[in-house]
């Protein structure tokens, strides 16, 4: 969830974004598609998007300029509203040129924001196109969460963790391990804090 000066948005689990409230400038209308979005954030008269592809999108007042995102809009990990103006954290260079991180090896490069309350989106790295599969443990070492994350690509990937648990279920506050395992063996690892 996420809140504006008179207006909420909301993330589904489908990447959608849905918005209500006050919409006179438009910022409660998501622009198509609205798909691929792994956060969110509410401005004064504004909405922002952050998708997939590490794009920012925004709409709704925009006389400050605060939708127009400057270029080149990539690369960008985190964003933020403010009542007239907008925030983008950038991150690494998704080009295996400008990537500081090894390219030959799993590797989770990022887990932001860490700590997290809702939703904690998990950069990384596949040295190769390979099935991937995830893995939660707690600090007792017990597994509590296990999904396949499918086929992907060489290169930088990304998925959205809400704190949950295998079946779905709101897990404790608390520190956690999250666990990469590739199909072809290879494993990647990082420490979370969930604080809700």
């Amino acid at each position: 969830m996420a809140a504006g000066y008179y207006h909420s948005l909301g993330l589904k689990e489908d990447g959608s974004i849905v918005a209500w409230g006050w919409n006179a400038q438009g910022q409660c209308t998501v622009p198509a598609p609205n798909t691929g979005f792994v956060d969110f954030s509410g401005g004064g008269y504004h909405s922002l998007g952050l998708k997939e592809d590490s794009s920012i999108v925004a709409w709704g007042y925009n006389y400050y300029g605060q939708c127009t995102v400057p270029a080149p809009n990539t690369d960008f990990v985190d964003l933020a509203g403010g009542l007239y103006h907008s925030l983008g954290l950038h991150g690494y260079g998704t080009s295996v040129e400008d990537s500081p991180f090894p390219q030959d090896i799993l590797q989770i490069n990022s887990c932001f924001p860490n700590p997290f309350c809702y939703t904690t989106t998990v950069m990384f790295q596949s040295p190769e196109f390979d099935a991937v599969r995830l893995e939660v443990f707690d600090t007792s070492g017990r597994l509590v969460s296990n999904r396949e994350l499918g086929q992907l690509a060489e290169g930088q990937n990304s998925f959205l963790w809400a704190g949950c648990g295998s079946g779905g279920e709101t897990l404790a506050d608390g520190v956690y391990l999250i666990r990469l395992v590739s199909g072809s063996g290879d494993i990647a690892s990082a420490r979370i804090v969930l604080l809700r």
